[in-house]
């Protein structure tokens, strides 16, 4: 069972429709967290294109999660099984995609968590936004190799379930999730691995 997961914002309708159209025949599942989603009685409050049975959609004002920024693509981590891809709304992602991401994670056995846009701590260790203080492999740079990382953007992060336990409850405030994914894998002691690709394939 392959997932997707990914939060959005009203504003970010034309993007995401693109995303949901590149990703939606790759995959088993879809999850669109819609935060900032306002209720309008008596309509339907969500976009055509998400209606597919293969989508389940979530309003922020209609559950205990609430509007939470990029964390909202966490709020099915305690029920999805199997391979977990966590994507943006806002990015172009090739018909090869999920393809090349799935074959990265079993070249690790599918016990790590894989992506295209990763970040190597350095020290002495500052601030994160402090240039100097961390490596940034870019999605849209071309990577030769598999390198380890602490920290997988939340643009493509992929993980199986098996590997690595995660729960919408660890991310304890919006945003940032990609940091409380990688405080996670810290924990349990699982490689986080930024997979070779081609410039601008992303």
């Amino acid at each position: 069972m392959i997932t997707v997961s990914l939060a959005t914002i009203p504003s970010r309708r034309s993007s995401l429709r693109a995303v949901v159209t590149a990703l939606l025949p790759q995959v088993d599942r879809i999850n669109v967290y819609m935060n900032e989603s306002p209720a309008v009685e008596g309509a339907d409050p969500d976009p055509d294109f998400l209606h597919d049975p293969k989508i389940t959609v979530a309003r922020s004002q209609e559950t205990e999660f609430g509007d939470r920024g990029d964390a909202g693509k966490m709020f099915w981590a305690d029920e999805v099984e199997g391979i977990h891809l966590i994507v943006d709304d806002d990015m172009l992602y090739p018909p090869d995609y999920v393809e090349q991401i799935v074959a990265g994670l079993d070249r690790y056995d599918r016990k790590a968590v894989v992506g295209f846009h990763g970040a190597l701590l350095q020290t002495p260790f500052r601030a994160y936004y402090d240039r100097s203080s961390r490596k940034v492999s870019h999605f849209t740079k071309y990577l030769e190799a598999d390198t380890p990382v602490h920290v997988i953007a939340g643009n493509s992060t992929c993980y199986h379930t098996d590997a690595i336990k995660v729960s919408r409850e660890d991310f304890l405030k919006p945003n940032m999730a990609d940091i409380w994914m990688a405080l996670l894998g810290q924990q349990q002691h699982v490689p986080f691995i930024c997979l070779q690709h081609k410039g601008e394939w992303l």
